[in-house]
């Protein structure tokens, strides 16, 4: 992840061009930073996972049919990180993102006509939020830290215990 943090800086920095503020448009063009916050929310989801009525008339899953109006849990975290759906799927990895997922393998807002209305708004400020703190500074982790994330569920994801972050101003 660092050097994921490093490389996105980098495209920052050639998109800003020195300027204080970018538009829309140019913020589309930050493409590693899109598939590096991607990787992040695979990786550590927001939600573990989700509960959905069936609609009015069931519906087959799989070989499994689901009767109208039933509950469904959904693992947002196990479909995210499942061998079927991802090559090395506990590994964080950015470059997997240069092939399009699986259907309803991505799933951090959920997925469908019943998904999170707030999405894209959600990617834009986490984007806007992270060229704006990367653009001024280079972030360091502890690696030892890196390696044992722990997070707990409180509503949404949480991290378990402190995580030590460096903040370095560019020059």
């Amino acid at each position: 992840a660092v050097v994921s943090t490093q490389s996105t800086g980098e495209e920052i920095k050639a998109v800003f061009r020195g300027r204080e503020f970018i538009d829309y448009n140019e913020l589309n063009k930050l493409e590693y930073l899109d598939k590096f916050i991607k990787e992040v929310l695979r990786y550590h989801p927001i939600v573990s996972a989700v509960t959905k009525v069936s609609g009015n008339e069931g519906f087959m899953l799989g070989d499994k049919f689901i009767p109208a109006n039933t509950k469904v849990h959904i693992n947002i975290e196990c479909a995210q990180k499942s061998e079927k759906f991802w090559e090395r799927a506990l590994e964080f990895s950015v470059d997997r993102w240069d092939k399009t997922p699986a259907p309803f393998s991505f799933i951090p807002f959920s997925g469908g006509t019943r998904s999170c209305i707030g999405k894209k708004l959600a990617l834009l400020e986490i984007k806007v939020f992270i060229s704006s703190v990367l653009r001024k500074y280079t972030i360091d982790f502890d690696k030892t830290d890196l390696a044992k994330i722990e997070t707990k569920q409180v509503i949404t994801n949480r991290l378990a215990k402190d995580l030590k972050i460096h903040f370095k101003p560019r020059v």
